[in-house]
């Protein structure tokens, strides 16, 4: 699936603002605000694999202010979004500046183990240059977009935490009657750095690192959507994401992945299909991992407000190595629902089981339940809520290896955002996480603090 969310900080807004989400499995999902009519492949419908326009001005289906980020997902979500980036984008100057400061208190920015915690005043500095040759939402045949944008962090007590993070991203989107298709590539460089770009990606990697460790990350995927008859379309997709730390106790890894996904309109608003998913991991000091996964899914858009949407099927996975363990087999599933009741507001509903690796080597089988809420108020005010418990169960991958960890975490993010003008916003934000483990890895945090963003 390629699934289009906003990323900011996604420890902190799931998805948040700043960039976008590419991740690459066995069937699409797209993220659109507002649903329209089921057309299969007309490459704008609720279900297309890549939607070209902004139907709700939240900037939720093309690469903004982007981070490329894989994340777990068969079937539709909605995602937190900020009204400024529409506005930042509605500027015909191809070279778009603009920057982003966070101020925030965290009373556990180590994510150390109750009783351990200690607390810090954070300053975020996050500028961006952007060039795009056209407007995204204008949906042309050809797009390009390379952007810069790094991250300064400051602490206001523990200067050791200080970095300098670059990242940087390209992207090219093709599109005509019968064929999408999008390349992307994003690579992040940490320079002191830290679980942001690990949090709910794998198994929530800062359960098992904590924040701050150095390292680069780099994400290319490649996706096509295939018009192959009037009521079928295949979608066709790949992704490389390799991933090094400075320290050789934490395990970096190379994954590659391919998928390929027919599906076929068995009714004006209902679409079923069949996919098959192969990949390999290769972990440091660990089993490589190969997998296949075989998926069905269907698509309903009961009406223009309420869409369902459902994927389930098995994953085969093998550990390959010394002292390897033995094959697992592990039924997966996602299912999920968008609700827009009002003009104004969203309501999303999600569950799922899928099967990750962890940053230990350790093969993790994930399970969670995920909420969103949405409404706008009035023209420049938004308030959103999301929530996520998501269990973890880590499996050894040699026949040596630890077994029995379970974690459990809980996540609640509120956030409020006022636009200021035509360029700019200002907005609040609390955020609840706990995890808990039967290891030394469980934390509590909370995060309470303001932004601003401006684009020149």
């Amino acid at each position: 699936m390629i699934e289009w969310i906003q990323y900011r900080r996604l420890r902190r807004f799931v998805p948040g603002i700043r960039c976008v989400v590419v991740y690459v499995s066995c069937t699409f999902c797209v993220l659109q605000a507002k649903p329209q009519e089921f057309t299969s492949g007309s490459g704008n419908d609720a279900n297309s694999v890549i939607a070209w326009e902004d139907a709700s001005d939240d900037g939720l289906a093309t690469a903004k202010v982007n981070d490329l980020f894989p994340q777990s997902g068969y079937v539709k979500d909605i995602s937190d979004s900020s009204p400024w980036v529409q506005d930042f984008l509605n500027l015909r100057s191809p070279i778009q500046i603009g920057v982003t400061l966070e101020a925030y208190h965290d009373d556990n920015p180590f994510l150390l183990r109750p009783g351990r915690e200690q607390e810090d005043f954070t300053w975020e500095l996050l500028p961006r240059i952007i060039y795009e040759s056209s407007r995204p939402e204008a949906g042309k045949q050809h797009f390009l977009a390379l952007g810069y944008d790094p991250e300064i962090l400051r602490y206001q007590y523990f200067h050791i935490l200080d970095a300098f993070n670059h990242r940087g991203f390209a992207e090219y989107r093709f599109k005509s009657a019968k064929v999408e298709s999008v390349i992307a590539h994003r690579s992040a460089e940490f320079s002191e750095s830290s679980g942001e770009f690990e949090d709910f990606l794998i198994d929530e990697a800062s359960a098992d690192l904590g924040r701050r460790r150095r390292g680069d990350r780099h994400l290319s995927t490649l996706a096509m959507d295939l018009q192959v008859a009037k009521k079928s379309r295949l979608e066709v997709k790949g992704l490389r994401f390799a991933r090094n730390f400075d320290l050789p106790t934490i395990a970096g890894s190379e994954e590659w992945e391919g998928a390929g996904f027919l599906m076929h309109s068995v009714a004006p608003k209902t679409e079923l299909g069949m996919g098959v998913r192969i990949g390999q991991v290769g972990i440091d000091r660990a089993p490589d991992q190969l997998y296949e996964a075989v998926l069905g899914r269907a698509v309903w858009q009961a009406s223009p407000k309420l869409s369902f949407d459902l994927a389930a099927g098995v994953d085969f996975r093998r550990f390959e190595g010394p002292l390897a363990a033995g094959d697992r087999d592990t039924p997966i599933f996602e299912a999920g629902l968008i609700w827009h009741p009002l003009k104004q507001t969203d309501v999303s509903l999600k569950g799922f089981r899928d099967v990750r690796y962890s940053v230990n080597g350790q093969s993790v089988i994930r399970t969670g339940i995920r909420a969103g809420f949405r409404q706008r108020l009035g023209d420049r005010a938004n308030y959103s809520f999301n929530g996520m418990i998501n269990s973890r169960d880590y499996q050894p991958t040699t026949v040596s290896g630890p077994a029995g960890r379970e974690d459990e975490s809980l996540s609640l993010i509120h956030r409020i955002d006022y636009k200021l003008g035509d360029r700019g916003e200002i907005g609040v934000f609390h955020e609840y996480r706990r995890d808990e483990s039967n290891t030394v890895f469980g934390f509590e945090r909370g995060l309470t603090g303001v932004r601003a963003s401006y684009g020149f």
